[in-house]
């Protein structure tokens, strides 16, 4: 796989357009569009963008279903060779025919531009599809729309992603995503209860400003610095009986042995197993937690994602 280069390349571009946050299906097929549409004579490339507090209107107060680094790294195992991911207040000002002309024409020697039918674009996203065929072809570029992808005769949505995600529905998210939705963070120090009743555990802060699931204890896979992807039982949100107030993953990995401090481990919570309880004892709690790890081990054993 070739690298992602930020530099402009000497080659026309195929361009799939959009912001691509989490890289579900429906934008995958966008992502597709441009891969196949390149050849010897195009590079594929993406037109993204970041966000900050000038965000566009849709998009405000809306949870993150990926990092910038992730939604790189995503769009370089998809086949892109070139990003460009300006911050939106360095174009929103634009009108469609520059941002067609001075942009994808000028700037990223775009040949082949890729899109969803609800695209928009210019100041105000005031210019859809129609405006990008007529200000582009004559421009020699052509436009692909992509349907959108369908799933229970609703269109795949980061909006649909994000409500399953914070209604605990994990697998419905994995659906529509095309893979287990994961968040990666650093391993932190706890406070080593779980070690001292045979079950060490890692201890995660939940990243700001990503859709997270509701607080409990999960059926979760997490990926270990070797790459393997390991089956746990995660508590995510508070931990009452042992007094705990600042929202963690922490998790038991099963059949696993290893210092993992200061490492960055990347969690999928599966299926929520239950409420987070106090317990009137911490050997109550290892009965629970060990009883939680075998049900977790059956229902990841079980499932095919």
């Amino acid at each position: 796989m070739a690298e992602v280069v930020q530099a402009k390349p000497n080659k026309q571009t195929a361009v799939a357009l959009g912001y691509f946050d989490g890289l579900h299906l429906g934008h995958r097929a966008v992502i597709d569009c441009a891969v196949d549409a390149a050849d010897r004579e195009l590079i594929p490339a993406v037109f993204t963008f970041s966000i900050g507090a000038d965000a566009p209107s849709k998009k405000k107060g809306a949870a993150a279903l990926s990092t910038p680094e992730e939604k790189l790294e995503l769009l370089k195992q998809a086949g892109i060779q070139w990003v460009e991911n300006p911050d939106f207040a360095s174009f929103q000002g634009m009108t469609p025919e520059e941002f067609v002309e001075d942009f994808l024409a000028g700037q990223m020697n775009a040949k082949v531009l890729c899109c969803g039918n609800d695209f928009r674009f210019g100041k105000g996203a005031a210019a859809g599809v129609e405006d990008l065929k007529r200000l582009g072809e004559p421009l020699g570029m052509s436009v692909r729309v992509v349907p959108a992808v369908m799933i229970d005769g609703q269109p795949v949505s980061s909006t649909r992603i994000r409500a399953a995600i914070a209604a605990g529905k994990m697998a419905e998210a994995a659906r529509l995503l095309g893979r287990r939705y994961s968040f990666a963070a650093p391993v932190v120090q706890g406070k080593q209860l779980g070690r001292k009743l045979g079950f060490p555990t890692v201890n995660q802060t939940l990243p700001a400003g990503l859709s997270l699931p509701p607080a409990g204890v999960y059926a979760a896979w997490i990926e270990t610095p070797d790459g393997v992807w390991r089956m746990g039982v995660c508590n995510i949100g508070a931990q009452p009986t042992v007094l705990g107030t600042t929202p963690l993953a922490e998790t038991y990995i099963l059949d696993f042995e290893g210092d993992l401090y200061g490492q960055t481990l990347r969690l999928a919570p599966c299926r929520k197993l239950r409420e987070i309880a106090k317990f009137g004892s911490v050997e109550e709690l290892r009965e629970t937690v060990l009883h939680n790890a075998q049900e977790a081990r059956q229902i990841l054993q079980e499932q095919n994602w």
